[in-house]
């Protein structure tokens, strides 16, 4: 290279987002990462995952879509009748992409060989076990198993904008990871009737009687527990900030508008049902189109897919594409 134009040089930086023993009470592992900084001539990395129009539409401003459509169809349809429909053909859908890609990938098949064949025959048993002899327990396992699947799914969401926007420090992806939980737990705990299917769940499972003055202690110390969290991942975006490596925004906001709409759907709506369907439509919407787009990159890159992934995902007019 000719003398007085020297190429873009990387500039190795140490980070510290924590002070170590702040960093120790949520994390057991402590990594000063070393990570090069881009000089204006490298090139930007792409923060979305579809692009900015469609990220918007289908993962992160989704509710502003889904609100006004089911507000009116619960108009001319019973919200009994819509609930059953949603979830019915909304939960067929979410789960054949998980079906296709662990019975079709036949090195993912043989990876876990024991996990997709003994795994699902026994959960099938001790379902229709519980059925049999009228037991409640599974039913109140699924609830709590939504929430969680719900919570963890966000949190997927909130973990892949941060690393196109080159964060990988687990103390940042732990907090992440906690704030999903404190966030799913508290409208839970503020909501009247989603307490009252939880606990009538529980209770009908044989569960052992709550006195009234637990959850009312759990609620405070959750409330307590939320705001700490928030205060932290607050103070460690700053520090990202400060130290030139900022969090994506793109994460942000999908972690702002996800939590105002589950808080939207739990508490603000008051009804079990609509909550319930307004939630899973966000939730559908958002894990197939992820799933369609990472269906299609495996075929299109060549990458083992199996017959029924190409045949779904290949271009053509008759099928997924």
């Amino acid at each position: 290279m000719k003398a007085g134009f020297p190429g873009p040089r990387q500039i190795t930086a140490k980070v510290f987002f924590f002070p170590q023993k702040l960093l120790s009470n949520f994390c057991s592992r402590h990594r000063v990462i070393e990570r090069p900084m881009t000089t204006p001539l490298t090139t930007p990395r792409p923060l979305w995952i579809l692009g900015p129009w469609r990220d918007l539409a289908f993962f992160i401003l989704t509710p502003l879509f889904v609100i006004p459509i089911v507000f009116a169809l619960k108009q001319r349809v019973p919200l009994e009748t819509l609930g059953l429909y949603i979830l019915g053909l909304g939960g067929f859908g979410h789960h054949l992409p998980g079906f296709i890609r662990a019975y079709a990938d036949r090195d993912l098949f043989r990876q876990y060989r024991l996990r997709f064949t003994v795994v699902p025959l026994l959960l099938l048993a001790i379902a229709g076990f519980y059925s049999f002899v009228n037991l409640n327990a599974l039913a109140c396992a699924t609830v709590f198993w939504g929430v969680w699947h719900g919570a963890m799914q966000v949190n997927g969401f909130l973990r892949i904008y941060d690393s196109k926007a080159g964060s990988f420090r687990p103390a940042t992806a732990r907090l992440d990871w906690l704030l999903c939980i404190a966030w799913f737990g508290l409208a839970i705990l503020h909501s009247p009737t989603k307490m009252f299917s939880l606990v009538a769940q529980f209770y009908v499972s044989g569960g052992v009687l709550i006195p009234p003055l637990a959850f009312e202690i759990l609620r405070r110390i959750w409330d307590t527990g939320t705001a700490l969290i928030t205060l932290l991942f607050a103070v460690n975006a700053w520090r990202q900030w400060k130290a030139g490596m900022p969090p994506s925004p793109i994460k942000l906001l999908t972690a702002v508008s996800s939590f105002a709409f589950w808080w939207f759907c739990t508490v603000t709506t008051g009804n079990l049902i609509l909550g319930v369907v307004l939630w899973e439509i966000f939730h559908d919407v958002q894990y197939n189109v992820l799933v369609w787009l990472f269906q299609r990159r495996r075929v299109d890159g060549d990458m083992h897919a199996g017959f029924a992934e190409k045949f779904l995902f290949s271009p053509g007019g008759a099928r997924m594409s």
